[in-house]
Parts: C-alpha cells; sequence; structure tokens
C-alpha cells in the first residue's frame, strides 16, 4: 500500500502493507501498517536543522466490497490504530517519542486483474491525534492529519 496525502505542514508518502480476511466475499477483516517516507519533517524539527522525524502506526483493518466479481467495482475500508512519531535530535544524540491514533476511512475502486491479484486506487482522509512536541523544544502541537490518494496491490484468492 502506497499513500501520497497532505499535512497540516506540506506533503507526504507512506508505504504499508496489511493482510485480511474476507468473510462471504464482501466483508474483509485484518490488520495493517504503514511507515511515513523520510517523516513529515515539522517545522524548526527538519534535517537541516540537525533532526530526522519518523511517524509510524498500524491496527485494526475492515471493509466491504461492493460486487466483488465486477472488474471494476467500488469498495470502502476503515483503518484504525496507534502509533509512534519520534523526533531525533542528531546534535545531541536523543530521541523523543510522542503516541499517536489514527482514523483512516477510504473509498476506493478496484479492479480485478486476475483471481489472485486486485489493483486499487483510494481517496481517504487520515485523522490523526494532536501530537505536543514541547519537550523537543519547540513548544508546538503538530496535527498530522491529512487529504490523500492511496495505489493498493492486494494478492490471494478472491473468487
Amino acid at each position: 500500500m502506497i499513500d501520497f496525502s497532505g499535512t497540516v505542514d506540506g506533503f507526504s508518502i507512506l508505504i504499508g502493507g496489511g493482510g485480511a480476511m474476507t468473510i462471504n466475499n464482501n466483508l474483509f477483516l485484518g490488520g495493517f501498517g504503514y511507515s511515513a517516507i523520510g517523516g513529515f519533517n515539522p517545522d524548526g524539527l527538519t534535517e537541516e536543522e540537525g533532526y530526522n522525524d519518523y511517524f509510524e502506526y498500524g491496527g485494526i483493518w475492515i471493509g466491504y466490497v461492493f460486487k466483488p466479481n465486477e472488474v471494476f467495482h467500488p469498495a470502502f475500508d476503515l483503518k484504525a490504530g496507534w502509533g509512534n512519531s519520534a523526533i531525533e535530535n542528531v546534535n545531541e544524540g536523543t530521541t523523543s517519542n510522542f503516541t499517536a491514533y489514527v482514523i483512516k476511512p477510504s473509498l476506493e475502486i478496484e479492479m480485478n486483474v486476475t483471481r489472485y491479484m486486485k489493483i486499487g486506487l483510494d481517496i481517504h482522509y487520515r485523522h490523526v491525534s494532536e501530537i505536543d512536541m514541547s519537550t523537543t523544544g519547540t513548544p508546538s502541537i503538530y496535527n498530522f492529519s491529512g487529504t490523500g490518494i492511496g495505489l493498493s496491490f492486494k494478492f490471494g484468492w478472491f473468487e
């Protein structure tokens, strides 16, 4: 799974994966995980200023696929979980960790490529709980929520 999304502070790319079990060929339930490529770079805490940042989250994945036997078909899913945002001060050799909670509903169009592979394109909103990074020396509350699009490659037995 690859997500391209905006945040309050800019643009981000997240890469992840997951696994799910289908129930009656429409409903699915599973788990997932994502990691931001290059972090989110909050103001005042960028690589140029001696910081590296990380954002990762995972949790429960539930969804519903409409008309799954059609070549193109809609789907809805909800990813809900928790994660970690970390700021590493390269100069001091310290790292500050912050817990975040995430809810991400998506609307998707899937394409059946073969019986064993689907490709999905979605639009989503990632809601992330506000993160207080005042312990890093920057008295700010950051919001990593944002709207985006996602691309997914799904492999399995789809009947």
